[in-house]
């Protein structure tokens, strides 16, 4: 399960070292967390609050998710301006998505407590977060997949309202509640 800022709490606590009340640093490399209590992630250290997603409270993470749909397209087109050109090239805009898909990543396994996300599920929800490209998605996928994640993932990674309307009563009564445990889920009662 990815650390959160409480299991950080809890390993500094086995170790007898002193807490704290402030957003953790790394315990595995000893780099250092660019945040302090509270506060959330800019352009200007965007880059280095990339390997502390799993330390974030959810307000910062929905920083993180906000700033990678823009900042790796504007250091794209930043780069090309800089070298003369008109246009971005293919190879930057895969760069640019590439980041914006490590930090979704790593976002949605903090949120969710996930171990792994499968490729296309994490494909869907980048798509679905605005950005330089917004596309229209469709997941067709069979039972079991994993579709109702990749649809409930809109809410709490962006802190926008997400609306999903199940046909089965008894699978929008389980998804409802799973839904509540969510960091900063407000979720409606599931009702016919």
């Amino acid at each position: 399960m990815p650390r959160t800022k409480h299991t950080w709490r809890r390993h500094r606590k086995a170790q007898g070292q002193a807490v704290a009340n402030c957003t953790p640093s790394s315990w595995d490399n000893g780099e250092f967390n660019p945040l302090s209590s509270g506060q959330l992630p800019d352009e200007f250290n965007f880059d280095q609050c990339i390997p502390f997603i799993a330390e974030m409270d959810v307000a910062q993470i929905q920083a993180m998710v906000k700033l990678a749909c823009i900042i790796p397209v504007q250091a794209a087109k930043a780069a090309a301006a800089a070298a003369g050109k008109d246009s971005l090239s293919i190879q930057a805009m895969t760069e640019a998505y590439q980041v914006k898909e490590r930090v979704v990543e790593s976002a949605l396994l903090a949120i969710f407590g996930y171990e792994s996300i499968k490729p296309i599920q994490l494909r869907v929800i980048v798509r679905q977060l605005p950005g330089a490209i917004p596309r229209d998605t469709l997941l067709v996928a069979k039972t079991g997949f994993g579709k109702s994640m990749t649809f409930q993932a809109f809410a709490p990674l962006t802190g926008m309202i997400a609306i999903q309307v199940i046909p089965l009563s008894k699978l929008g009564e389980e998804q409802a509640a799973q839904m509540s445990r969510l960091p900063g889920a407000k979720p409606v009662p599931a009702s016919l």
